[in-house]
């Protein structure tokens, strides 16, 4: 304490002490990363991994890809097949190749591409992000930070949800934060550089093989705008020579090449509806600029509340005459990351949550970093904002926690219908008057364990539960494996499936059916398909009164209720 014996200077000496210590790791040595690497792989893998399997396939993505992938693997159509996917016999150019290689192969392992074999890559893509986050947050941040920012990681529930699904972004995101990990170290000069520069440029490549052009845009987007901030873009092409280009878009336009060679009447129209049409114009998805102020903070629930903590540690120890250049030089790149990842998918008009996965990683390590600090400086001060905040943040999640596994076990289904149900403003005040009635009993809590730590084993064994034990009792609401099985035994050996205006059903009917599905336009065309015998239709539940004006009909399988109330119809005898 200084001779004033002012607090504020008590915790100016704890702050330059720790800035002292940021880059020591308190005696953890490679030791220490390896321990915490093991760690948090074994926690990525079990919210990850655990009944990977345990749901059927949900509609749309999930199906679709499962269904390109099996196609793939059964080489049914050739090593043309291989090159570009197919869907239901017909090119699939919507999305490059390397997820449906990769759940292929995995369907290698037991004859078929099942659920879980589908859903492997993207779960392994996860637990890759989170070692990635742990080692080279390390090198940034510390291993301390890096450690609780892959944790915060591992429970970001949109995060582990993704992680757990057959869908591309949790695999892109990795491939995006090897690259741009990879120019840290490059721009660090931190090992050898040609080495850097080639993972940086083989990590965007694998990324574009993933899911296009955005894997390249988004990261020399933010490589660009951070050696701005750092005022040094003379060094710009230092970090682009010509050979590199061999790695980073050469293999996008070999497949390309040879993708457009395969189907050229299709893959280049279709191509670019998938990326710059997507982009400029909205083919899918269509929101508003402002869509991702509202949507981000829900993304990453439940941490959201950590992060005015960053804002406080930006302003107290890291921005400050005092604060070392080089934790100010990180965290102005992981910043850079965030900020330039939001505003490139803000000016895009079609607009998915999911989008905004790749800036996870770098936001994690930023909530990460404050957390060490937070505790280390204002530790003995019960009424310090941080202190309060955690406090608070650690009841809540308490509360919300106590709350959604009391439903879990004792009405799932009800929870599973009210989260289907429940409106983002409902969510924000529910959490708000969470939060508002727990405050009292956080200091409690605080005398008795850490708050931070708490909160994060509580969320973890949440959110473990809920896609242990709340998703497989939604099945029942969401999949629609019953009445594409139906479908598929009902269909003759050369029949289809017919599906009246839902193109989100095709996938799962053709993966679960094992039949060629068309998509018709009106009850019409539906009550044509059933009258010439070619297969029944899957049909909305509230569209049967229309197509019985038609003809006569025939019930055979429902499920699902609402808006998701399926049913496989035929023509009466």
């Amino acid at each position: 304490m200084s001779a004033s014996g002012t607090p504020a200077r008590l915790g100016d000496a704890r702050l330059s002490g720790w800035n002292r210590r940021s880059e020591a790791v308190s005696g953890t040595g490679s030791i220490g990363i390896r321990v915490a690497c093991l760690a948090v792989c074994a926690l990525a893998s079990a919210m990850f991994l655990t009944r990977l399997g345990g749901v059927d396939l949900w509609a749309p993505d999930e199906p679709r890809y499962a269904r390109v992938s099996e196609e793939m693997r059964s080489f049914d159509h050739g090593i043309e097949g291989v090159v570009l996917p197919h869907l239901n016999g017909a090119p699939y150019t919507a999305k490059p190749p390397l997820y449906f290689w990769a759940a292929a192969a995995s369907g290698f392992l037991g004859g078929n591409v099942t659920e879980a074999m589908a859903r492997l890559p993207s779960a392994l893509s996860g637990i890759g992000c989170v070692a990635l986050v742990l080692l080279c947050g390390a090198r940034l941040l510390g291993v301390r930070s890096a450690f609780l920012g892959s944790v915060i990681l591992v429970t970001v529930y949109d995060f582990a949800r993704v992680a757990r699904r057959a869908q591309l972004d949790v695999m892109l995101t990795l491939f995006s934060s090897l690259a741009l990990f990879a120019f840290w170290r490059a721009n660090g000069r931190d090992g050898n550089q040609r080495v850097n520069i080639a993972v940086f440029h083989a990590a965007m490549g694998l990324g574009v093989l993933v899911k296009g052009p955005v894997a390249i845009v988004v990261p020399v987007l933010i490589v660009f705008v951070f050696l701005a901030c750092e005022r040094n873009l003379r060094e710009w092409r230092s970090f682009f020579p010509v050979w590199a280009f061999a790695l980073s878009i050469l293999p996008g336009l070999i497949w390309m090449w040879a993708a457009a060679t395969i189907a050229p009447d299709v893959f280049l129209s279709d191509s670019m509806g998938n990326t710059i049409d997507r982009f400029l114009s909205g083919t899918a998805h269509v929101r508003p600029w402002h869509y991702y102020f509202g949507h981000f903070p829900r993304t990453f629930l439940p941490w959201t509340v950590l992060w005015p903590w960053v804002i406080w540690a930006g302003l107290r120890r890291v921005f400050v005459a005092s604060g070392v250049p080089e934790r100010k030089s990180a965290w102005r790149f992981l910043l850079v990351w965030v900020g330039v990842t939001f505003a490139f998918f803000s000016f895009s008009a079609g607009k998915r949550g999911v989008y905004m996965l790749t800036a996870i990683p770098a936001l994690a390590l930023l909530c990460g970093d404050s957390m060490s600090w937070m505790y280390r400086t204002v530790r003995g001060d019960r009424w310090a904002l941080p202190s309060v905040l955690a406090q608070v943040a650690f009841a809540s999640t308490c509360a919300v926690g106590a709350g959604c596994l009391a439903v879990l076990y004792l009405r799932p289904a009800f929870l599973v219908s009210y989260l289907e149900s429940i409106s983002g403003t409902e969510m924000a005040f529910f959490a708000g008057a969470l939060i508002v009635s727990s405050g009292l009993s956080a200091y409690v809590l605080k005398k008795s364990m850490n708050p931070l730590l708490a909160a994060l084993s509580l969320v973890f064994l949440v959110e473990a539960s809920v896609f242990v034990f709340l998703f497989p009792a939604a099945n029942a609401l969401r999949s629609t494996r019953e009445v594409a099985e139906e479908a598929g035994r009902l269909a003759p050996e050369e029949g289809r499936i017919a599906v009246l205006a839902n193109e989100a059903l095709i996938g799962a009917v053709e993966y679960y059916g094992r039949r060629d599905v068309v998509e018709l336009a009106s009850e019409v065309a539906v009550a044509e398909f059933l009258t010439q015998r070619q297969g029944p239709a899957i049909v909305r539940a509230r569209e049967i009164r229309a197509l019985e004006e038609r003809l006569p009909l025939r019930i055979h399988a429902r499920s699902g209720k609402g808006s998701r109330h399926l049913v496989v119809v035929s023509p009466r005898d």
